[in-house]
């Protein structure tokens, strides 16, 4: 059989395509550098043989989000006001609510007397990215491979978080895979590697581990490239269809039904997100959290806009992991102040 021209620019670009994305995908399981992935397994262990039930404890619960949220300064702190407490930052990177199910009664037995979620729109959105699509383009005979990738990848259970929003940037995505696939080759020098280890954040952060790119504090420009680079939006499903709504929604029934005192705040955000954030999106996300005070009688706190202006952040979602950035967790404190006070 003689293949057409057409069919073997058609067979040739579903090699290259098929190459492509097996390369993707052993790049995506085999560099994790800047992400530590915490498994069940782990966590049960840590509420099981690394924290006893007894003495009183406040967990922190949420994504990458609140990385910088400083567990020694909070206990610090409330000591001062006779409050005494353990406090523990339970960030995992790219955390959503369904996350946490699989050991939320692990969580409960420890018996913590207060539980503070922080939330934003990455924990309720769909899967797949929106593309605006221009009327005008040709149909093609050729198939739309970024279409399929798209439908194969972001359906993946667990890919819903933000480190894996570069592959959204073809551009970055190679420059990423290029630099990683070369330094397997060459390797790196012991002291780049020394400066490369990477360790908790604070105490009792046992879940999350941070290098010294989270240190840093980013300028304008910085935060800004970072975000036109990287950063995505995507629809967030209407809430009775939405799991990650219902898996937040039985994490806080769960909680309150073992008289654990519930705190939900939004993450901050930089101004440069802000500006960009959809209006369909942001009404969604205001939907679901009017329907949950209502439906469990809290009141969710926002620090979504709050350091407008302040040069405390590492890129557009995350306040640095520094001592300049202490704001954050001082306002954390004044919510769980609030609340003992009550």
């Amino acid at each position: 059989m003689v293949l057409s021209k057409t069919q073997k620019i058609l067979v040739s670009i579903s090699v290259a395509f098929i190459i492509a994305i097996s390369m993707t995908f052993v790049f995506l399981k085999d560099n994790h550098i800047d992400r530590v992935e915490v498994g069940i397994e782990k966590e049960i262990e840590f509420y099981t043989k690394k924290i006893e039930p007894e003495g009183k404890k406040i967990f922190v619960l949420g994504s990458s989000h609140i990385m910088s949220i400083n567990t020694t300064l909070i206990e610090n702190n409330l000591s001062e006001k006779n409050y005494h407490y353990n406090v523990y930052n339970l960030a995992k990177g790219g955390d959503v609510p369904k996350d946490r199910i699989p050991t939320l009664d692990y969580l409960i037995d420890t018996k913590p007397d207060m539980v503070i979620y922080g939330i934003a729109q990455r924990d309720f959105r769909g899967t797949v990215p929106i593309y605006q699509e221009s009327s005008n383009i040709l149909d093609s005979p050729l198939p739309n491979f970024k279409n399929i990738f798209d439908e194969a990848f972001w359906k993946i259970e667990g890919i819903n978080s933000e480190d894996y929003e570069f592959l959204s940037n073809p551009k970055l995505t190679t420059l990423v895979f290029a630099y990683n696939f070369m330094k397997s080759i060459i390797g790196e020098e012991e002291e780049v590697k020394e400066n490369r280890k990477n360790t908790p954040p604070f105490e009792n952060t046992p879940f999350f581990r941070i290098g010294e790119k989270e240190t840093m504090i980013r300028s304008e420009n910085e935060i800004k490239n970072i975000f036109n680079n990287i950063y995505k939006f995507k629809e967030i499903p209407d809430s009775y269809k939405n799991p990650q709504v219902s898996s937040f929604k039985e994490i806080i029934k769960k909680l309150q039904d073992n008289n654990i005192e519930v705190i939900i705040f939004v993450t901050p955000h930089h101004k440069i997100f802000q500006d960009s954030f959809p209006k369909k999106i942001k009404t969604q996300f205001n939907s679901i959290l009017d329907e949950i005070e209502k439906e469990y009688d809290l009141e969710i706190y926002s620090l979504f806009d709050k350091y407008n202006g302040l040069q405390i952040w590492n890129n557009p979602s995350h306040v640095a992991v520094n001592e300049e950035s202490m704001i954050f967790t001082e306002d954390i404190i004044d919510l769980i102040s609030k609340e003992l006070d009550n």
